[in-house]
């Protein structure tokens, strides 16, 4: 949408209200006299004209002129009389005859003599009638002054005769109002020898001022009417005065208005710029004056509403936002760069430089905005030493040149190269955004004696194969081109020939690539130039003074502040974002297309960029300027940021915007639709950034960790209609994406034995045991953030994958977890004790005091077995013995590994113990147990003598191993030696050597043992 800002043109005449005076106040003029269509006689306003040839008679313009004798005193008649000379008879004073350029049929003239006071009488005058008298004469002697001065009550012009050159015409006009039927004029030629031929003269009526009705005008809101013509009529139009008048002048306001033409002074056109963000009608009167009358006429104009941008803040509100701030030296230093260009997003940066060791420039490239560059040379012989580059915007195709030299194109990224054009004093060349169209500006010429003179603009359509001089000719400092190469700009600095002028340089403006040239711009030197991707937007610079910036392709520029030489200017492809570069290494720039300007908080070394050369990316996010080194910046990322870590879930933030506004007033029903979010980097988050209209923001971060530009658009409910803004200009801010710093473990598996204590993500130490044929174990984690890693290494091994089977040595084994957060720094470590146990133990030979133990120790690791044996204990006192254990007894066997056994002695009977095996460096078996047996009596097969017995009394008759077969004869007897009978005695026990007998009702008994069978 326009922005409201009155237009300027080259010539502006726009009166306030004047009043004409009743009568047309007298006034001389003078105007150069070329033929019959300058003589000022207009058939129907002529009242008479002599012309003093020998023809009685003649036609000019469709009046017919009469003749008067060309010898004697001219007679007074009814019209005019006049005290003069005779005409010199042998002079026919023929203009078009003697080479010059006048009317031919006013062939004869008298001479009015110097010293002279000539007296021209002229009669028959209608009071209160403006008239115009018309006084023809023709240059003599163009070197000389023949000033004769016209005096008429009081008022007096003196004209030079040979003002427009020898034999060439003049006309003087003498305009008035008659106030009685006759007025006389005096002639009087003051010098010398220097008569005053006057050839003719003419009297008419005045023309009445006219001005052409205007149709009906129709524009959007916020805009500027196009040139509407004026078709004007009357004695000098371009002398005319203007009254404007609006019947709404809130609508178009007194200084609404410019009038435009072709630079004489007058207005061949109007513009009208109504007020900003008002729409609806107004009829607009325009009113000419000629000093005496007036013509008017009116029009309508219709200013349609169109909807205007909305607007909103940002919390932290907007600082810099384009490149040019903060300034660093990312590559190394090189000889000084001259050409600098870039690619649309300036990662890739071309700049010319010195070749010191082979003479003549080298190209220098970088794809990484200047950390790092590579070399091509330029061919050529001798080697060409350039200084000014241009380049496509893929950086294929390339121009350069330099003072002296040739032009040399490269169509192959600075491959190869070829040399087009002469040799001349080139001082800038621009290209368009294909490299189709080239523009080189060139700085003098010199003619055969060596003096400087101006010179043209050379231009080409076919990527420099072919080149035509165009425009005017003038001493070119800069040139720039838009992106189609349609509009080009180039300032030159002194215009005269010799060195001791003032600077009077011009910006000439170009909108058919280059075939015609229009003036603009402030006459002053200028250094550089630049514009925007449109053609639109420009800022150039001056060689001692201001910067000027243009939003108008030039027709209107504005003085900045920065003051400066200014080497170099850059634009970016909207025009937002500008900069400048001056003589000394001094640098400002602009992200508001110019309306305020900032000097770098962190500027680069002046002495590396004494006089360089500034380029900006195309979104005026980057910047690079050239010098012994090439300095870079970048912009900040946005006004404010967000942090959250990554993959921490939704995250969502109120108040984010405020302040929102439709637009003007008169839009201030309209509604806010949403907010358009968009952001730089979309692999951030597994839910993209949104804003709610009221403010509030909402992301999901994803895995991935860094930061994102997030730009936010307002959109109202206005619309689009007649070309109307619904959305606000970008606001940004950044969210930056941090490592996450979680570094726990949600569970922790093993692929053998039990974790005790059970797992959570607080506990970090747990012990296991696995059997002994267990010999190698998989620990299986899982991490709360998957953006977590996480390593496992056993004992004083080496941290590896998690999935990687673990070898087991028999005891204990150290498994340690390391789990590591996607910051990198943050940790946590898990401690695992595994205890591999030795194979199971047995027990045999049980008794009432002893047993005999065995087990078997073997090793499949490297561990050295020092010592073995078995570890016991009363299960009642400790049920899992280990060496030094409350109520523990050790017994060792003699050896290492292999199997073993040992007696254990000294036992309590009828008591149940606990035991396992163990050896040094391998750990412990599993815990088995044993009973020992009770302490009975036992009968021997020779014992005769009796034990007295009770009801279910057991009796031991000695061991008997288990699978044998053994016979007693068991005899119970009363006191006597009668056998009892109905008695029962059971075998029972595991090794099958105990004896019950049950159901005895008698006491005491003895019991004999009469004999043995086995």
């Amino acid at each position: 949408m326009n922005s409201h800002r009155p237009l300027t043109l080259a010539v502006i005449l726009l009166a306030v209200q004047l009043l004409g005076p009743s009568l047309f106040a007298a006034t001389w003029s003078s105007a150069a006299w070329t033929g019959d269509a300058t003589s000022n006689i207009i058939s129907g306003n002529t009242v008479w004209a002599y012309h003093f040839g020998t023809a009685e008679t003649a036609a000019v313009n469709g009046v017919s002129v009469p003749g008067i004798a060309t010898s004697g005193a001219i007679p007074s008649t009814t019209q005019f009389s006049l005290s003069a000379s005779p005409v010199f008879s042998t002079d026919t004073n023929n203009l078009t005859a003697a080479g010059g350029s006048g009317s031919a049929v006013m062939a004869g003239g008298y001479v009015l003599p110097s010293g002279t006071s000539n007296i021209i009488t002229l009669r028959g005058l209608t009071e209160g009638q403006d008239y115009v008298a018309s006084f023809y004469g023709m240059g003599i002697d163009a070197e000389g002054v023949r000033d004769v001065t016209f005096s008429v009550l009081g008022v007096s012009q003196t004209v030079n005769e040979n003002a427009f050159g020898e034999n060439n015409g003049i006309r003087v006009d003498y305009a008035f109002t008659a106030t009685t039927a006759t007025r006389f004029i005096s002639l009087l030629d003051e010098e010398t020898g220097k008569d005053w031929a006057l050839v003719a003269l003419a009297l008419r009526t005045k023309i009445q001022p006219t001005i052409g009705a205007i149709s009906d005008q129709s524009i959007y809101e916020n805009a500027t009417t196009d040139q509407i013509p004026l078709t004007l009529n009357g004695e000098n139009p371009n002398a005319f005065s203007y009254t404007i008048t609006s019947d709404n002048p809130t609508l178009v306001p007194a200084d609404a208005y410019s009038l435009g033409g072709d630079g004489s002074g007058g207005g061949q056109f109007l513009l009208v710029t109504p007020a900003a963000n008002q729409n609806g009608t107004a009829v607009i009167t325009v009113q000419v004056n000629d000093g005496s009358a007036t013509a008017s006429t009116s029009f309508t104009l219709t200013v349609n509403p169109v909807n205007s941008p909305p607007d909103f803040s940002l919390i932290g509100g907007p600082p810099i936002t384009s490149a040019g701030d903060v300034w660093t030296a990312p590559g190394q230093s090189y000889n000084y760069f001259t050409g600098f260009t870039s690619s649309p997003n300036a990662d890739k940066l071309l700049a010319l430089g010195p070749d010191d060791v082979n003479g003549g420039s080298l190209l220098y490239t970088s794809t990484d905005f200047g950390a790092s560059w590579s070399t091509k040379e330029i061919s050529g012989s001798p080697r060409p030493s350039l200084s000014r580059l241009a380049s496509s915007a893929d950086g294929v195709k390339l121009a350069a040149t330099s003072s002296g030299e040739s032009i040399y194109i490269s169509a192959d990224a600075g491959t190869t190269w070829t040399k087009r054009a002469s040799p001349l004093y080139w001082s800038g060349i621009a290209s368009s955004a294909d490299g189709t169209k080239l523009a080189a500006a060139v700085a003098i010429t010199q003619d055969s004696l060596g003096n400087s003179k101006p010179a043209q603009i050379y231009t080409s359509s076919n990527s420099g194969l072919t080149w035509t001089a165009r425009g005017p000719k003038r001493f070119w400092q800069c040139i720039a081109s838009s992106a189609d190469g349609t509009i080009l700009v180039a300032g030159d600095t002194d215009s005269e020939t010799t060195n001791d002028q003032p600077y009077d340089g011009h910006l000439y403006v170009s909108t058919n690539s280059g075939l015609t040239w229009t003036a603009r711009g402030p006459d002053i030197g200028w250094k550089s130039v630049a514009v925007s991707a449109d053609g639109t937007k420009l800022v150039a610079g001056a060689e001692s003074g201001s910067i000027f910036t243009s939003t108008d392709s030039g027709l209107t520029w504005t003085e900045r502040d920065p003051q400066g030489s200014w080497t170099s200017v850059t634009i970016s492809s909207d025009g937002k974002t500008m900069a400048g570069s001056s003589l000394g290494g001094s640098i400002v720039f602009s992200n508001d297309s110019g309306e305020t300007w900032n000097e770098p908080s962190a500027p680069p070394d002046v002495d590396s960029i004494y006089q360089g050369y500034v380029i900006s990316s195309a979104d005026g996010k980057r910047m690079a300027i050239s010098g012994s080194k090439i300095y870079t910046s970048i912009a900040p990322p946005g006004p404010f940021s967000i942090n959250a870590n990554s993959n921490s879930g939704p995250y969502t933030a109120g108040g984010i915007t405020s302040n929102f506004s439709p637009g003007p007033v008169d839009e201030s029903a309209q509604a806010l639709t949403s907010f358009i979010v968009s952001n730089d980097n979309e692999d951030l988050f597994s839910v993209q950034p949104s804003i709610a209209n009221d403010g509030t923001l909402s992301f999901t971060p994803s895995t991935s960790f860094g930061s994102a530009i997030v730009s936010v658009i307002a959109q109202d409910d206005g619309g689009t209609a007649n070309g109307g803004v619904d959305t606000s200009e970008p606001k940004t801010f950044t969210i930056n994406v941090l490592p996450n710093t979680n570094a726990n473990l949600s569970s922790l598996a093993l692929s053998s034995g039990e974790l005790s204590p059970a797992f959570t993500p607080e506990t970090k130490a747990y012990s296991a045991t696995v059997d002994s044929s267990v010999t190698a174990l998989t620990v299986t984690p899982a991490v709360a953030q998957v953006s977590a890693t996480v390593q496992v290494k056993i004992n004083s091994g080496s941290f590896g994958s998690a999935d990687t089977p673990l070898p087991l040595s028999l005891g204990l084994n150290k498994v340690t977890v390391l789990v590591t957060a996607q910051d990198g720094v943050v940790s946590n470590t898990y401690t695992l004790l595994i205890h591999r146990q030795l194979s199971l133990p047995t027990s045999t030979d049980i008794t009432a005091s002893s047993v005999t133990l065995s087990a078997d120790v073997s090793s499949d690791t490297d561990l050295v077995i020092t010592e073995r044996g078995f570890v016991y204990a009363r299960t009642s006192t400790n049920a899992a013995p280990l060496v030094g254990g409350p109520g523990v007894f050790r017994v060792s066997a003699v050896g290492t590994t292999g199997a073993f056994t040992l007696p254990v002695t000294s036992l309590l009977s009828s008591t149940s113990y606990s035991y396992r095996s163990y050896s040094t460096n391998g750990g412990y078996s599993p815990v088995m147990t044993f009973t020992t047996l009770a302490a009975l009596p036992r009968i021997q097969v020779s014992e005769s003598s009796g034990t007295a017995i009770e009801n279910n009394t057991t009796f031991a008759f000695g061991d008997a191993a288990i699978g044998a077969t053994k016979t007693r004869t068991l005899i119970i007897r009363n006191t006597g030696i009668a056998p009892l009978t109905g008695l029962t005695a059971s075998l029972v026990g595991a090794n099958a050597a105990e004896f019950t007998v049950g159901n005895i009702q008698i006491s005491p008994r003895i019991l004999l043992c009469s004999q043995a069978q086995v």
